[in-house]
């Protein structure tokens, strides 16, 4: 028996309206899960020779004989565990609407195996890279999306092209004029409740380098023509009867980009990615767990405590985890973080250690020296006492005047401290007076 190469479910569907009435219920919650097990129970009854109609009506003893039987059928095939238990999975999944009794205790080696994926390693940020570079710019919007900010395929576009990411979904974009752009980076990506497998509203947000390909992505459009508003698909279908991008089609993109490099990994691998950079960023203490739970798409305490307030984080948090993504940046995209990120976190790690606290942080731009400057002033006290910085040939002259060796600076430089219970900066002593004819020589 080979496993399900069913071309098409119409046939299946149509021979039945409670087979469409289980199949419209499944896609209730998942539309590929419904066309998933639509297939299995069709495989199932072929190899059994029998029908759906045929199991629901079939005693439990013979129900559970037919299913071990094909267990060990598909077993000895050496077909995968996984495979197999899906379509026990299918099997109860009819029994259920049926209204009868599933069946139990049927055990499947290797049932969560997956020996496709046993050698599959995440990528270097040198390959992300090089994906990147080559991609067409579509696909290198649908890339950078995956690898840097952990989104499924199926938030770009789902399963049938019905939903998917738009433009409103990316709050900080500005489409006034003909240069779309973000008025803040990382930029903020809402994935609605209709695109999260979760079925939970979260936030992950785009790097500086994702937020370039989207801008050169859309201004692209522009130039031929298309008009965008907030409601616009964020990547474009092309041409067809589909609003958005299918996600089997998104697959296809990054295959695509992958394939041109010689990569032979799976789409998904760049969410591996994602979530294997972010966990180093975890282990050098950038980023806490439950932000990269969140960030991920997973049900957390985060989801947990705000799921009451229609998953609507207040602002506070989302510019937490905004400054926590930007620490991550450098690890997520393997790039040197900019002159400005380093000013940043310079100027962060100064002024908290002066006792400025997050909150009062949240309105300076720490990349703007001025500032800085003016709040690292106002906690610290300027010196009562003024330092001397002279050279070899004048310290005989300060030290006459009390003034204190404190350090040597360079081979010709040498720092004094001010006289003991000088009250201010003092004024150095007057520089020596060079030798004259009439002074004595020197002794020898």
């Amino acid at each position: 028996m080979a496993p399900d190469r069913t071309p098409r479910l119409a046939p299946f569907l149509a021979e039945g309206e409670d087979r469409r009435r289980w199949h419209r219920n499944v896609a209730q919650g998942s539309r590929a899960t419904a066309d998933v097990y639509a297939r299995r129970l069709a495989a199932f009854c072929r190899a059994m020779e029998t029908s759906p109609e045929a199991l629901a009506k079939m005693g439990d003893k013979v129900l559970r004989d037919a299913v071990l039987d094909f267990v060990e059928a598909e077993s000895k095939a050496k077909h995968t565990g996984s495979y197999i238990h899906s379509t026990v999975k299918a099997v109860n999944s009819w029994r259920k609407h049926a209204g009868r009794p599933s069946v139990h205790g049927v055990n499947v080696r290797g049932r969560d195996s997956t020996p496709t994926l046993a050698d599959e390693v995440a990528p270097t940020p040198e390959q992300v890279r090089a994906v990147l570079a080559r991609a067409p710019v579509r696909n290198r919007v649908i890339c950078a999306l995956m690898a840097y900010s952990g989104v499924r395929p199926e938030v770009v576009g789902d399963y049938l092209g019905e939903d998917g990411l738009t433009l409103g979904d990316l709050p900080e974009l500005e489409l006034t004029g003909d240069r779309p752009r973000f008025t803040k980076t990382p930029a903020l990506v809402v994935v609605r409740e209709g695109i999260s497998k979760a079925r939970h509203t979260y936030v992950t947000f785009a790097p500086s380098v994702t937020c370039r390909a989207i801008e050169d992505y859309l201004r692209y459009r522009l130039a031929r023509g298309e008009k965008l508003t907030r409601a616009t698909d964020l990547v474009s279908p092309g041409r067809g009867a589909n609003r958005f991008l299918r996600a089997i089609n998104v697959g296809d993109g990054v295959r695509a980009a992958f394939r041109a490099l010689g990569m032979q990994d799976r789409p998904y691998v760049l969410r591996v990615y994602f979530e294997t950079r972010l966990g180093v960023a975890e282990g050098q203490g950038k980023v806490v767990h439950r932000f990269v739970v969140h960030w991920g798409g997973h049900k957390g305490d985060i989801t947990a405590r705000y799921s009451l307030n229609k998953n609507r984080l207040p602002g506070d948090l989302i510019e937490e985890m905004r400054e926590a993504f930007r620490r991550c940046e450098p690890t997520l995209t393997g790039d040197a973080p900019s002159e400005g990120d380093v000013r940043r976190e310079v100027s962060r790690t100064l002024l908290g250690a002066l006792g400025y606290s997050d909150k009062e942080l949240e309105a300076v731009d720490l990349a703007n020296l001025a500032q800085v400057r003016e709040l690292t002033l106002k906690r610290v006290s300027p010196p009562s006492k003024k330092q001397a910085l002279v050279t070899v040939a004048e310290l005989p002259g300060y030290l006459d005047a009390g003034w204190t060796f404190a350090g040597n600076v360079g081979q010709d430089r040498v720092l004094l401290s001010p006289p003991a219970g000088a009250g201010g900066p003092t004024s150095p002593p007057s520089p020596p007076r060079p030798p004259s004819g009439d002074d004595p020589a020197p002794p020898r």
